[in-house]
């Protein structure tokens, strides 16, 4: 057991009074650990940081006060914190494993779930007193450079854009309180057929948009355009915020394909990392992409077909994804 599961158990017995008979950790690439500690489990976290970890208390603290889906706080020393286990079960893994009329309902069941934590969110004026995120221009430079630097990689060049015009679309005022990573990744499917949050120590002043981008865009949500068209129908009118250039369906199209670009640069990373594929040596993917993958280039294309400003990024998707489909042979 390593180190850093042996201080998680130091401290759930000092702080709990109750000594875990074992552990395990939360997620592989968690700061968390899961605590079986007599008739209940704890997750056990530590932050990168105390101002994390104090801002991740106090925001949970303010939800949970006000209704929203998301674990009680057991415990805080301000370096370790004790909270309540959601369950085992990822919401990723749930819509990942299933047909489409279920995916869609467990998605509809995590919007109205993120509806929620934004009104509670707002009646405990969350957004006056946590940090904007996502504001500033060289983010949003690299974030609208992220399609250009995949391309350079996988020797497929990607289109030139409109910077100025992806600038003006994506710089808008954040008013609102958001989770920021809403993926199906930090959310727990609950026996009950319910859905709650975990991990937010991203959490920040944006836009209510993102959050409906990460949960709907994300790489376990498989590519059903009409089970897609009715969850926005259905939502929309709660996470526009009136503000959006060109409104809500540009920002959120534009945002979107911009994002899965983020979340496919996040995998080849992990692929690489993992010894899954070494592009550089040719191996390729020649069993073609793994299904993650295949869910955001679909997906991407059509987005990206739908905003005249991303409009150029839909072929290259569709380059991308011949590319990622079978192995090269380079001579370097």
């Amino acid at each position: 057991m390593n180190e850093f599961v042996d201080q998680a158990m130091e401290a759930c017995e000092r702080l709990l009074g109750e000594k875990p008979s074992r552990a395990r950790h939360h997620r592989p690439d968690s700061r968390s650990v899961r605590l079986f500690a007599n008739n209940r489990n704890v997750i056990a976290t530590r932050r990168d940081t105390p101002e994390c970890a104090k801002l991740e208390v106090s925001v949970l603290e303010d939800l949970h006060a006000n209704g929203a889906p998301v674990p009680s706080i057991l415990a805080f020393d301000g370096t370790w914190l004790m909270q309540e286990d959601l369950g085992r079960e990822r919401l990723s893994r749930k819509i990942s494993n299933t047909w489409e009329s279920e995916c869609e309902r467990w998605l509809e069941i995590a919007l109205n779930s993120l509806s929620r934590v934004h009104s509670a969110a707002a009646m405990a004026g969350l957004e006056g007193r946590v940090p904007q995120i996502g504001a500033k221009s060289d983010w949003i430079r690299e974030f609208i450079d992220t399609p250009r630097r995949i391309g350079r990689f996988l020797e497929v060049p990607c289109p030139k854009l409109d910077n100025h015009r992806l600038m003006y679309t994506l710089n808008v005022p954040g008013r609102s309180f958001v989770k920021w990573d809403a993926r199906p990744a930090n959310a727990a499917a609950r026996p009950d057929w319910s859905v709650a949050w975990y991990d937010w120590e991203h959490c920040g002043r944006r836009n209510r948009l993102d959050d409906l981008v990460c949960l709907i865009a994300d790489e376990s949500v498989p590519d059903w355009p009409v089970a897609e068209g009715r969850l926005l129908a259905g939502h929309m009118a709660h996470f526009d915020e009136g503000h959006y250039p060109g409104g809500p369906y540009t920002y959120l199209r534009t945002f979107g394909t911009l994002h899965m670009a983020v979340r496919l640069s996040i995998l080849i990373k992990g692929m690489m990392r993992r010894g899954e594929w070494d592009y550089q040596l040719g191996s390729g993917l020649a069993k073609g992409p793994p299904q993650t993958i295949r869910n955001i280039l679909a997906r991407a294309r059509r987005w990206a077909e739908a905003a005249l400003v991303t409009r150029p990024l839909a072929d290259w998707y569709e380059a991308v994804d011949e590319a990622l489909g079978a192995p090269t042979t380079r001579s370097d």
